[in-house]
């Protein structure tokens, strides 16, 4: 198991959205969604660069083999 967890491209978007508000810290929505704050800006930066599509699923990341 790699410990990930995945997250629908609707819930990146509410993380983003509720960041970019400015009602909530990064900590707080990280925190709410259980993952990383660094993760959650990596999600914003993608969403400032590329829109929603930006935040759709990635398909670069290879699992380690067992």
């Amino acid at each position: 198991m790699s410990g990930r967890t995945k997250f629908i491209w609707k819930q990146r978007l509410e993380a983003v959205e509720m960041c970019l508000s400015g009602d909530y810290s990064y900590i707080t929505v990280a925190k709410k969604f259980n993952t990383r704050d660094s993760t959650l800006r990596n999600w914003i930066s993608s969403y400032k660069n590329n829109g929603v599509d930006g935040l759709q699923e990635s398909h670069t990341w290879i699992p380690p083999r067992a």
